[in-house]
């Protein structure tokens, strides 16, 4: 199930992209069930399909936002959907996918000295969406969520 969607324009309204965001808490091990989401991901977003009747023609991206499991669990995620991808012979629809990685605000308690873990995300807007923060399967280098400034 679909965690978030976000639909942004930049100010004139040229651009325009729809994210479709999974935060990933690091809970699910059903390879299967990931794939499965991979391949309805790919159907929703095919022209004339599902997603287009329901926005418009307008970009898409389907972000997963990794928030506990680190770089491994990333990576984990990205190569679970190069594989589907390849499976399925649907390597060209890459570019739909996006994995990132924001680590939670961490601080530490004055009294106690304990750290303290918040769902805060450490990360501000600009960075998340116009820098090279996120993964496209098949990718060494990151790319943005939106477009380059």
């Amino acid at each position: 199930m679909l965690d978030s969607r976000l639909k942004l324009a930049n100010a004139d309204k040229e651009r325009r992209c729809i994210l479709l965001a999974e935060v990933d808490r690091g809970t699910e091990t059903n390879i299967e069930a990931f794939k499965q989401k991979i391949r309805a991901y790919v159907h929703y977003a095919l022209p004339g399909g599902a997603f287009e009747e329901q926005f418009g023609r307008a970009n898409k991206r389907v972000v997963w936002i990794v928030t506990k499991g680190g770089e491994n669990r990333l990576w984990t995620l990205r190569k679970w959907c190069e594989e589907e991808l390849a499976e399925q012979e649907l390597d060209h629809e890459c570019n739909l996918f996006r994995f990132t990685l924001l680590e939670q605000v961490r601080t530490i308690d004055k009294h106690s000295g304990k750290e303290k873990v918040s769902e805060e995300l450490a990360i501000d807007p600009y960075t998340f969406f116009l820098t090279p923060v996120a993964y496209l399967p098949y990718h060494k280098e990151p790319d943005t969520l939106l477009w380059k400034p």
